[in-house]
């Protein structure tokens, strides 16, 4: 079976002194609250049992391909999430040391995070006083994080098609238009 990865969104590169850090979004499902409505119950885990929160990283689209190749896929993997009544789709960071990365980072540029990265980088960042002291093993295991240059084109595509939206969506009306101030 091949390892699973997270796609991240970079967000921002530093290189200054001794942090040498690019920090990058990803994208979660969680529910805060107590509901039958989240999909994870004795017909899914064979356990009888109701969860009371849940939160999980996304990884790949709803349709089993491995990658995000198009817009449509991202849209529908978040439809599908909100459709439950108790879920929804929200974005968090982590930061991942400069010199794991295939390439550059920039901004906008979508990478893959093998999962056991992930899950090494995921609590340090929850906490900055062990970030420093967890990053040393991590920066020597060799680890690789990989440019998606599809996933890059399919994530732009996504968030042009969501401003283009907004746009759309806002209201016309001058009466409601703010006024500059000179």
């Amino acid at each position: 079976m091949k390892a699973k990865t997270i796609p991240v969104m970079v967000d921002d590169r530093k290189d200054v002194g001794d942090f040498k850090m690019t920090r990058v979004t990803y994208f979660y499902v969680e529910s805060t609250e107590p509901s039958p409505d989240i999909p994870i119950d004795d017909r899914t885990l064979g356990i009888p049992m109701l969860p009371l929160e849940f939160s999980g990283v996304l990884h790949r689209p709803s349709n089993k391909k491995e990658l995000f190749e198009t817009p449509d896929q991202i849209e529908g993997l978040f439809r599908t999430v909100e459709a439950h009544e108790s879920l929804y789709v929200d974005s968090d960071n982590i930061w991942i040391p400069n010199e794991l990365f295939d390439k550059t980072p920039e901004r906008g540029d979508i990478y893959r995070v093998p999962f056991d990265l992930f899950a090494m980088l995921y609590p340090l960042c929850r906490n900055d006083a062990s970030l420093d002291a967890g990053l040393s093993g991590i920066s020597e295991a060799g680890i690789v994080v990989s440019f998606s240059e599809i996933e890059t084109t399919a994530f732009a595509r996504w968030s042009e098609g969501v401003v283009e939206n907004l746009r759309a969506a806002y209201p016309k009306s001058e009466n409601l238009k703010l006024e500059w101030r000179e």
